[in-house]
């Protein structure tokens, strides 16, 4: 693990490296995370707002819809080869992408979520909150996505397991 902080910013990154390091060894800098915390301060609700991004389920008047489970239905979106889901959890706004080319599915993941939501919880937020989720892994990608605002601070947390970002999440105090 190593960390970065200044006065407006700290960033923990997390990683599994072939031998045991020192906590924030230089070395660390080379290797891939699995997980990114940042938490950011000093910074106006506005441009909380604008890096969470929250997107209303109003957006999506006429989407088609298609329930994934009895209480979420979510709204289906295409273009350019991709295909994105959306639907809204409390105050969380998830976007699941996956790639229609690749025939990949959407809504497995988005199902996977609701479970590990359901097992983990999420965090505490005091505004509104998003989940992206681009389907597909690669070595070193980040592809899910957690932004959040807890009272003054902003909080973001990239994942390369959606698994290991919710057991990460429901630990966070």
């Amino acid at each position: 693990m190593r960390f970065e902080n200044n006065p407006d910013q700290s960033i923990v990154y997390y990683s599994v490296g072939e031998s045991k390091q020192k906590f924030n060894d230089e070395i660390l800098k080379k290797e891939l995370p699995y997980a990114i915390l940042t938490m950011r301060s000093n910074m106006t609700n506005e441009k909380m707002e604008q890096l969470i991004g929250y997107r209303d389920a109003k957006d999506d008047a006429g989407l088609h819809q298609i329930k994934l489970n009895d209480s979420i239905t979510a709204a289906v979106d295409a273009g350019a080869g991709q295909r994105y889901l959306h639907f809204v959890k409390g105050n969380w706004s998830i976007i699941v992408q996956a790639s229609s080319i690749m025939n990949q599915s959407a809504e497995k993941p988005a199902l996977k979520l609701l479970n590990l939501i359901e097992k983990y919880g999420l965090p505490k937020t005091t505004g509104k909150s998003t989940i992206y989720i681009t389907v597909g892994k690669s070595k070193g990608s980040l592809n899910n996505v957690f932004k959040w605002q807890l009272n003054d601070k902003y909080y973001q947390l990239d994942a390369h397991s959606l698994t290991t970002a919710l057991k990460m999440l429901s630990s966070l105090e």
